[in-house]
């Protein structure tokens, strides 16, 4: 059977297909596809606010398992407001990982002839060449969901200028919004970077937070993403995110390398 989408409904369960497998175990997901579910969740309580900040806490490891998700408002009002969706295990509802998002509601300014600071963009994804995820193990997951156009850098360099677009959707039906494209990539910017062999070390992320300064346009969204590491094996990975009209927004992880078993 031909799988076409990160997820399936279930009732009020989502289940994640084979295409969310991440690289370091079968059994888990690549962040990616879970931060864009929780991105989706917390858009259907948005109210046409705009999601200015997403920050996602990874408690652990996320299972290729049904999963649910609920949304609360903590705190805000009419013009800013902060959402928590929880991404739980649908048998145990153990939490696995939870979304914090500031909405703010966009005046109705016309601001003309702003100074702009942003670097030299990439190239379009139609110059760049084909690239891919070649340190995953297995035949079908995440790398294989997403296509990869390089412009610049790549493993062992850290830094790396590549633009990515989904295969398929998050969820069957659904077009993707520019919101959950971005966080379904975002993740990446550790691993398009990388500067250690992921054949000896892991460099996992418990974290992931964006900040967006607009919605981002299109299918092809650019990752321009830099990995810093200690001597301690502490680090982060930041990333700059660009789609074909500029800067939409830009990223941070923090990583924590271990020696692969």
């Amino acid at each position: 059977m031909m799988i076409d989408a990160f997820f399936t409904r279930d009732g009020d369960r989502f289940r994640p297909t084979t295409l969310t497998r991440g690289p370091w175990h079968a059994d888990y997901q690549h962040a990616g596809p879970p931060s864009a579910l929780l991105a989706h969740a917390i858009e259907t309580q948005a109210d046409g606010q705009q999601v200015v900040r997403l920050g996602i806490d990874l408690f652990k490891p996320i299972p290729i398992a049904p999963l649910t998700i609920d949304v609360q408002q903590p705190d805000g009002g009419r013009r800013r407001r902060v959402l928590e969706a929880v991404l739980r295990d649908a048998e145990t509802q153990a939490p696995l990982a939870r979304a914090q998002a500031l909405l703010l509601s966009a005046p109705d300014l016309a601001l003309g002839g702003l100074p702009n600071h942003d670097p030299t963009p990439p190239k379009p994804p139609a110059d760049c060449a084909p690239h891919g995820f070649d340190f995953f193990r297995w035949d079908v997951g995440y790398h294989t969901a997403m296509e990869l156009r390089l412009d610049s850098g790549g493993p062992g360099t850290g830094q790396c200028r590549v633009w990515m677009r989904q295969r398929v959707p998050l969820l069957p039906d659904e077009t993707p919004s520019g919101l959950q494209r971005l966080m379904a990539i975002a993740d990446s910017g550790n691993g398009v970077s990388m500067v250690l062999d992921p054949h000896k070390f892991s460099f996992v992320n418990p974290d992931l937070t964006v900040n967006l300064r607009r919605e981002p346009m299109g299918e092809w969204l650019c990752l321009d993403a830099r990995t810093h590491f200690q001597p301690t094996g502490l680090g982060i990975a930041e990333s700059v995110l660009w789609d074909s009209d500029g800067v939409a927004a830009n990223g941070t992880q923090n990583l924590l390398a271990q020696a692969v078993s």
